[in-house]
């Protein structure tokens, strides 16, 4: 299959996908706060951004691992893309139970709502959902692994359009048992069956793909691990960083606003970062091309898809803009089916933070497709990490305004860095 046919697909992949993500955030929205009221609905935000952070038990192997085999796909090593796989599940699985095992043993003997400021859900309820999210989130690490075959087998846009269905069908059955009267435990469950089920069908599935790549231990290798160590412990400075600029905030500003303020704020930015999702569709299905051109010594052809990327960015960014300026509050108001008390300032302090947020998004892309992104990583940790301080302070000088006033300064400073990343690593492969 030629790189434009793969990209198209990759295209549409990656759009079903974001589309999944995009009807999952807008109408998880007014459904559940419908079912459940304002207060639950922010505790449930602030509940299930925790179990996040398991995923950086990960410390990145997977996503370093995937790229490594795109790189290689081209010469037919399959020994040495068997180390890669097999090295990479055995030291993902192991992490993750290593990390699990502490967290299940503080969830169930500490009561976290009282350091949350959780009134609805608590006791044991709080206990056994976060068991079950953070089950949850183990399951999805090991979905992972098993999309990594299909980036051999260049057959990366089905392994995103069948993850994709998972998610799917998760929000589906979760959505049902709200509507049904079922509460965050309930919800917590329906995620985990579905997720289970998917993995298995997810198995069978490669089984038959007629990939060389196994789950097992015999070709696992230390070696090998200690080769994509140094890039994955940089890769991990992204998750962490996302839980900062994410997950962090959501928690910073329940603390200093209260459960109000964290379902506006989260209402607001979900809403602005719709349009990242969509570049993101783009983005993603140049990725793997990205690491087949430089697998293939071909930086003429990666320069150009990053400029490609960088034109969408540009025209998308601007009809956002206008469309969230004209039309912002009252397609909210729509949205959630009430009329909220409108923060204009932090809806467009979060909207320019998003499109600033496209704008450098191609350059991390290309760093990241090639692993050669341990300098950029750790700028990444260091302002996500300044964000939440900025938050802090504007949070007390301009209230829940200045959030959005943080974010924006973060993402300004995201896309200074990712350029100078980007431009030094390029145009030292370009002399080589």
């Amino acid at each position: 299959m030629s790189t434009k046919r793969r990209i198209i697909h990759g295209i549409g992949a990656n759009g079903f996908g974001q589309a999944v993500t995009i009807l999952i955030q807008l109408a998880s929205v007014p459904i559940l706060i419908h079912a459940w009221g304002l207060q639950l609905y922010g505790e449930w935000i602030t509940l299930s951004a925790i179990p996040s952070y398991l995923v950086l038990s990960d410390i990145g192997l997977s996503l370093v691992a995937g790229n490594s085999l795109a790189l290689i796909a081209e010469k037919g090593d399959i020994r040495q893309m068997q180390t890669i796989f097999q090295s990479t599940w055995v030291m993902v699985s192991s992490l993750s139970i290593v990390v699990l095992i502490p967290v299940v043993v503080i969830v169930w003997f500490i009561e976290p709502g009282q350091f949350l400021g959780l009134t609805k859900i608590t006791g044991g309820t709080l206990s056994i959902t976060l068991l079950l999210l953070f089950s949850h989130v183990a399951l999805s690490m090991q979905t992972g692994i098993l999309q990594l075959p299909f980036r051999v087998l260049k057959r990366n846009p089905f392994s995103v359009a069948a993850v994709n269905v998972i998610r799917l069908m998760e929000w589906v059955v979760a959505t049902v048992v709200v509507l049904t009267g079922g509460g965050v435990v309930e919800v917590a469950v329906a995620f985990l069956l579905v997720r289970m089920l998917g993995n298995v069908s997810l198995w069978l599935i490669l089984g038959r793909s007629g990939s060389p790549l196994r789950i097992g231990i015999s070709h696992a290798s230390l070696q090998t691990i200690r080769m994509l160590l140094r890039p994955s412990l940089a890769s991990m400075c992204f998750p962490l960083g996302l839980s900062f600029t994410i997950q962090g905030f959501i928690l910073l500003v329940g603390g200093m606003v209260g459960s109000i303020g964290v379902a506006v704020f989260s209402i607001y930015r979900t809403f602005t970062r719709v349009p990242i999702q969509l570049a993101t569709a783009i983005n993603q299905a140049i990725w793997p091309e990205l690491s087949y051109a430089f697998g293939a010594n071909d930086i003429d052809k990666a320069k150009k898809l990053v400029t490609k990327m960088l034109q969408f960015g540009i025209v998308l960014s601007i009809v956002s803009a206008l469309a969230v300026y004209f039309l912002g509050e009252t397609v909210i108001d729509l949205w959630v089916t009430k009329a909220l008390a409108h923060n204009s300032l932090l809806l467009i302090g979060l909207t320019l933070a998003a499109l600033v947020h496209i704008l450098w998004q191609p350059f991390w892309v290309a760093l990241m497709a090639t692993n050669k992104h341990t300098r950029f990583a750790w700028y990444f940790l260091a302002i996500s990490a300044l964000s939440l301080l900025l938050g802090w302070v504007f949070l007390l000088a301009f209230g829940l305004t200045g959030a959005g006033y943080a974010i924006l300064l973060a993402e300004c400073l995201m896309f200074a860095a990712a350029f100078f990343s980007y431009n030094r690593y390029f145009r030292v492969a370009a002399n080589d």
